[in-house]
């Protein structure tokens, strides 16, 4: 508990700070609008070091979602710099810090494979596989690298579930306020898991039509409450445990939900039926407006 104490009271104290890094800040934007992303790199840089200097996390943090932006259109050494000083401050920094900067290194590393997919198909899986430079890594040891740093991202539960994720609405962008309203760290890391898992079933075409899943996947509680064990494709029982986890966490917010069900949907059973019933029974569950708004829209599509 101390711990966790300690680690609020850190983040308070250095987002205090986060003015004098502000004309830095409006440099980078600057040099993007103009389109010079070297340059906004190299301004990146110097805010990254002024940050370690000062021990300012938030700022540290920060710096790693704007060079990780950047990581496909710089030189191989200096996406080799960037992967490398990543990996320093993961080892480094505390409990949330971490758990956010390992999602940030999980990302460049899925950007890099996506983009050299073709590279990295041509090299041999070896038993000894371990080579630590990510420019020769196999398709293989991606997917086993990227996963094992996300599975690692959520380690510290009960510190990340302590930690209100406006603590953090300095450094991580959101486009409506209410994305960040009764959600801590935790939610917002199981989302990003969440993502990479629905990218990767998507980009690797795999058969789940008949997976024993279809008509849970329609269900609120049902859902929720189901051991999926017998699921044959173990990324889509990775999947399933994650909307689980976020649904179980967050009891009243029926939009994750309807964002899983919309994925399973849309992706794997394509059952209109039960979508539509499943849509009908999350508008008389609802009052708000928005989201009510939401449904109308997916439900005309799916009409069309």
């Amino acid at each position: 508990m101390k711990k966790i104490i300690f680690i609020l009271l850190a983040l308070f104290s250095l987002s205090i700070n986060a003015q004098e890094f502000e004309k830095n800040w409006n440099k980078v934007i600057t040099f993007e609008k103009e389109g010079k992303i070297k340059s906004a790199s190299e301004e990146v840089e110097k805010i990254y070091f002024q940050a370690k200097k000062k021990v300012n996390e938030p700022q540290i943090i920060k710096t790693f979602f704007y060079r990780s932006k950047y990581i496909l259109d710089l030189e191989e050494d200096s996406k080799k710099r960037i992967i490398s000083n990543l990996k320093d401050e993961i080892n480094v920094l505390s409990i949330p810090s971490k758990s956010i900067l390992m999602l940030v290194y999980a990302e460049c590393l899925s950007g890099y494979y996506r983009k050299n997919k073709y590279k990295s198909q041509k090299r041999t899986d070896i038993k000894d596989d371990s080579e630590s430079d990510f420019t020769l890594w196999t398709n293989q040891k991606f997917n086993i690298e990227i996963e094992k740093i996300y599975d690692e991202s959520l380690k510290h539960e009960k510190a990340l579930k302590s930690i209100p994720l406006s603590k953090y609405k300095e450094i991580l962008d959101f486009e409506k306020a209410e994305d960040i309203q009764n959600k801590t760290l935790y939610d917002y890391v199981i989302q990003r898991n969440i993502i990479y898992y629905q990218l990767f079933l998507n980009g690797n075409f795999f058969n789940l039509s008949l997976e024993p899943i279809s008509e849970k996947a329609y269900q609120l509680n049902e859902f929720k409450n189901t051991s999926f064990e017998n699921l044959e494709n173990k990324t889509l029982l990775k999947l399933v445990k994650l909307y689980q986890k976020l649904e179980k966490e967050n009891p009243k917010n029926l939009k994750h939900a309807f964002e899983r069900e919309k994925y399973l949907n849309a992706y794997i059973f394509r059952d209109k039926k039960r979508h539509l019933d499943f849509l009908n029974l999350l508008q008389k569950k609802t009052a708000e407006l928005e989201f009510t708004q939401e449904i109308l829209l997916v439900k005309a599509l799916a009409y069309n």
